[in-house]
Order: C-alpha cells, then sequence, then structure tokens
C-alpha cells in the first residue's frame, strides 16, 4: 500500500531523540509545516516509545510539541490506511503506556496529535498553545481518542468543542482537565533542565518538579468556559438542527456577540460531518477508551473511502491544499443528510480482517501468548492465520477432538513469552499474594515497587488502592477457597455472594462503582467503608453465608444427569428479594 507521504521530501518529518540517564526526550519537529504528526514521525514515536517501555534502564519519557497532518489523507486518499492503524494504535499506547511520561506542549496543538499529548500522564501547556477540534470544518470527525476525551468533558461542552472548532487555551485546557499544568512559556527552559536532572520516574517527584513551575490557573473574564450554563442548554439538544437553532436564539439576546463566530463555524462546516461527530461524542460518554477507538478507526475509514459522502478530501482541498475556503458539501445541508446513511459509517467492516486490534481492558492485560502460557487458552494463532484457520474449521465434518486439535495446530505457534511479559514477575507476585490478608498484599507490594526495576508494579497499586475495600476482601477470600472447591462448589458460592451482594447485605459498593465508572463517569467512587481498616471481617463472612430464603443455585454434583428445569422453578425470579 503506497504511503502517502510518498513523493515529499522525508527530511522535513523527523522525531529528534534525545537520552541523558534516565531521561528520554522525544521532540516532533517539522521544519517546512506547521507542528505537524505525518507517517513517518509516528511510526518513528510508535517504535521509540515501545522500546523505552522495554528498557528498566528508561524511567521517564518527555514529549515536546506536536500537530497532524490533513494533508496525507488528501494526498494519498485511501492509501493512507497503514498511517491511521499505526496513529490509533500509538494512542492506544500512549493512554495505557507503563511509564511515566511528560508532554510540553508551547504553540499550535490541532486533531490528531493532540490526543498523543493529551493522553500523557502530565501534560504541560503555556500560555502559548493554541487547541480546537477542527474536524467538522474539514468534513472529518474528532478522531484519535476524542470523542473519549471530549465526552468525558463537563455538562456538555464535549459535543461544543467537536461542533464548533472553538479553541481553548493553556488555562482552559487545565481548567477542563485536558492538561494537568499551566507553566509560563518564560519558564520552560528551567523546568527543561529540571527534568533532564531527574533520575526517577515516580509519579510523585515528577508531579512535585513540574508543581515548581506551574502557576494557579484563573480563567479570564471573556473565557468560553465562564459561559458554560448557555452551551450546555443548547449542546443538550437531541439533534445539530436543533442545537443551531437554539444557538441561533441565544445569540439574538444582548450580550452574547460571543455567539456570532460559533454560529458562523457550524454553518459553514459539513453537514454530514457535524452529524457524525455529535453521534461520537454521545457514544463515547458509554464507551471505554478501546471501543472509542475502535468505533473511531471504523468511522475514519468509512470516511476516507467515501461510504456516504467525499467531504473529507473536499474539505482538505479547500482549506489546506487550494486554501480557497470555499468546500463544496455533499450533501450541502442538514436536512439533506440522510440519518439512516449516518449509521453506515459506524457499521463494522465487512473486510474484519483490517478492524483495530487493540486489548478490551486497560489494566493487567494478558496477551495471547500469556493466556496459552497459564493455560486459559490452548492454542495461539497470528491474526494473519486466523483468516486461513476460519474455513478450514468450517469445512471440517468432524467434532472429533483429535481431528479438531491437530488442524488448529497446523496454524498455531510455539508460544515464547515476551521480555517485559508480567509472568516474568511471578516469583514476585507470588511473594506479594502468598501474605495473608489484603492489607499485607498491598504492603509487600509497595516494598518492591520502591526497588530499581519494579516500575510495572505502580500500575498495580494504584489499581489495589482505588479498589472497593470490601470487594478486595471478598475476593481474596473468595478465590483462596476455590482451591479446595469443585466447579459446582465454586458456582454455589459464587452465586451467593452475588446475591448478597445485589441485595447489598453488607455494603452498596457494587452500585457506587457502577454509578461512578460506568453512569456519572466521574470516576471517583465513594466507597462505604472507605478503607480496608474500615472493613469488618466478620460482616465480609455474612455475603458467604447460605441465603436465609433457600435461594441456592440448584447444579448437579457430577456432569452426567444434568437437571434439565427452569430457572423460574428454582426461585430464581425472586432474586431482587
Amino acid at each position: 500500500m503506497r504511503m502517502a507521504q510518498e513523493g515529499r521530501n522525508i527530511d522535513e518529518q523527523v522525531v529528534v531523540g534525545e537520552q541523558k540517564g534516565s531521561v528520554e526526550w522525544a521532540i516532533l519537529k517539522r521544519t517546512r509545516q506547521l507542528n505537524t504528526t505525518a507517517s513517518e514521525e509516528v511510526l518513528k514515536l510508535a517504535e521509540d516509545l515501545e522500546t523505552w517501555e522495554k528498557d528498566d534502564k528508561t524511567k521517564l519519557i518527555v514529549t515536546q510539541s506536536a500537530g497532524d497532518d490533513v494533508q496525507m489523507f488528501y494526498d494519498g486518499q485511501f492509501s493512507s490506511l497503514n498511517d491511521i492503524y499505526t496513529m490509533y494504535w500509538l494512542c492506544y499506547h500512549i493512554h495505557t503506556y507503563k511509564k511515566t511520561q511528560v508532554a510540553i506542549v508551547d504553540g499550535i496543538c490541532n486533531f490528531g496529535s493532540a490526543s498523543l499529548m493529551f493522553a500523557m500522564k502530565f501534560s504541560v501547556v503555556t500560555e502559548k498553545i493554541d487547541f480546537a477540534t477542527l474536524e467538522a470544518s474539514l468534513g472529518f470527525h474528532t478522531d484519535c481518542g476524542f470523542s473519549y476525551i471530549h465526552s468525558r468533558l463537563p455538562g456538555h461542552l464535549g459535543e461544543f468543542l467537536a461542533l464548533t472548532g472553538t479553541r481553548l487555551n493553556g488555562k482552559e485546557l487545565v481548567a477542563v482537565g485536558m492538561a494537568t499544568h499551566f507553566v509560563p512559556s518564560a519558564k520552560l527552559v528551567d523546568l527543561v533542565a529540571r527534568l533532564w536532572s531527574l533520575d526517577s520516574g515516580d509519579m510523585d517527584v515528577v508531579r512535585s518538579t513540574i508543581e515548581e513551575f506551574s502557576e494557579k490557573v484563573e480563567l479570564d473574564k471573556d473565557s468560553i468556559l465562564n459561559k458554560l450554563s448557555i452551551i450546555d442548554k443548547c449542546c443538550s439538544k437531541e439533534s445539530v438542527k436543533q442545537i443551531i437553532q437554539e444557538f441561533e436564539a441565544e445569540g439574538s439576546k444582548e450580550g452574547n456577540e460571543w455567539v456570532t463566530p460559533i454560529m458562523g463555524f457550524l454553518k459553514q462546516s459539513s453537514p454530514t460531518g457535524l452529524k457524525i461527530n455529535l453521534r461520537s461524542i454521545r457514544e463515547g460518554r458509554k464507551q471505554t477508551l478501546a471501543e472509542c477507538l475502535k468505533k473511531e478507526f471504523r468511522v475514519s475509514v468509512n470516511i476516507l473511502r467515501g461510504t456516504i459522502s467525499n467531504d473529507a478530501y473536499e474539505g482538505a482541498r479547500a482549506l489546506t491544499i487550494d486554501k480557497d475556503n470555499r468546500p463544496g458539501w455533499n450533501p450541502a445541508t442538514l436536512d439533506e443528510v440522510d440519518d439512516e446513511k449516518i449509521n453506515l459509517v459506524f457499521l463494522p467492516l465487512e473486510d474484519d480482517i483490517i478492524e483495530l486490534r487493540i486489548p478490551e481492558t486497560e489494566d493487567n492485560r494478558l496477551n495471547g501468548k500469556e493466556l496459552v502460557a497459564v493455560g486459559m487458552a490452548t492454542h495461539f494463532v497470528p491474526l494473519d492465520k486466523v483468516w486461513a484457520l476460519m474455513p478450514r474449521l468450517a469445512r471440517l465434518d468432524s467434532g472429533d477432538t483429535d481431528v479438531v486439535r491437530s488442524t488448529i495446530e497446523e496454524f498455531s505457534e510455539k508460544v515464547d513469552l515476551d521480555e517485559d511479559s508480567i509472568l516474568n514477575k511471578q516469583s514476585i507476585i507470588d511473594a506479594c499474594f502468598s501474605k495473608e490478608s489484603v492489607k499485607q498484599i498491598i504492603q509487600a507490594f509497595e516494598a518492591e515497587g520502591s526497588k530499581e526495576g519494579n516500575e510495572w508494579i505502580t500500575p498495580i497499586l494504584k489499581r489495589l488502592k482505588e479498589s472497593s475495600p470490601t470487594a478486595l476482601k471478598i475476593n481474596l477470600r473468595s478465590i483462596r477457597e476455590a482451591r479446595n472447591q469443585t466447579l459446582g462448589d465454586c458456582l454455589k458460592k459464587e452465586f451467593r455472594i452475588t446475591v448478597n451482594i445485589m441485595r447489598s447485605t453488607i455494603s452498596i459498593d457494587a452500585f457506587e462503582g457502577v454509578r461512578a465508572l460506568t453512569i456519572a463517569k466521574d470516576n471517583c467512587p465513594r466507597w462505604n467503608p472507605a478503607t480496608l481498616d474500615e472493613v469488618d471481617d466478620e460482616k465480609i463472612k455474612l455475603v458467604f453465608k447460605p441465603l436465609e430464603d433457600d435461594l441456592e443455585l440448584r447444579i448437579p454434583e457430577t456432569e452426567e444427569n444434568r437437571w434439565e428445569g427452569k430457572a423460574e422453578t428454582s426461585g430464581f425470579a425472586s432474586v431482587r428479594g
């Protein structure tokens, strides 16, 4: 597949890497175009980040400056698929990176590159930064994780930014949580020097270092963030058309002159792009990071294929190539955009092999090789061989175990664990989890995490400390009891625990977790009890006791003569008690 950058001077697109001690420094530099992230830069940064993550000597990664290259979509037409795939993989990698990263942004930062910078653990911005999501004006969509980022902003600010292309300055980015620190440009030289001198990737050390140079954020009087009540009122409407009508009504009121340029942007943007953006941001509220990226990749591919419109190419032509600022959108109006056709860009790709492949979860995940190594899966088959295996299995006229096994083994590969696999840390894991209580396990991990080369423990401790203390104690007991239980015993016990948890026998943490992580999505669960010391071990026993109303799980003690009864006859219908 031809790269979209073919014919350009590759020397203009570079990632300048520099290393000092345990600090790696990546400068995304572009000499003749505005701070852009083009294909060579994306690939080089992806390779470097993977290398640094596996290097025990590297403790801190600092990335400076970035941008995006809209023209690569226009030049390469659909041939830029490889670039897009790499960009999405890189976005996910940065969001879930195991080591401490600092992004320093001191200029214009738009499009996909902004997601690379704001996804890092620390994002330092200055008074010179100029950020906006302008994709709707190009007939494109807020991609590279921004349906995840924007959907988690206060109120309906995410929809507003995606639809109107409104710019945010450094102070505003910190105020809404997209950046972590505001440092005046004049202090960057000193900050850089201090970061260079660090020999630590410890989050607290890096944070305190940045805070030496950062300033408290106070919004300007005319900041757009002071208009959130109006923004929420307008952008909460169901459709783009209704949002525009509401802004028109607000703009007619005295003192609301700030609405005029917003209306201009909305009316000049691609009608198709506006509808796609609104749907994507709103779907993002109910999606994980991985789900958002998979959806966005799918939408990007369908847009660049011209599945329902060629507006993305027309926008790039009019605004960045010919610069006549006269895009000929097709359809030309919101009323002409068929909502059923909008559905098409969100559908799974027919050639499933090019769907984005990233993990479903972000924490302590096991990859395919690791699942086979621990016996949770039987065979490891590389993705490019799966598509040959599937028709072979479909053609089998046998359910014989040996026949099926031998067929799969033709395509499977021997498993060799990666050097940084969590399974290579088994001795430390065993030492920590052999402790009697959850509290002792956490203390053991804290001791191990303070040792050089054990940075992999940081996210584990974070997860332990953020989890429900009650749930941690229940899980530890349940897993340890299971060692002496049959499958039937385990399932009966787990059913009993589930019913007691859903009945809030000792705590409402299950409902609070759902509220904080999937409904309100404030990621601030209020556990009760709030600490391990406050959790009464005697109360933990209550969720393991037989149910008073004999609502026990009825399963056979052996696999033969399985019970064929219906769930409702066992009393299951009364689970809500």
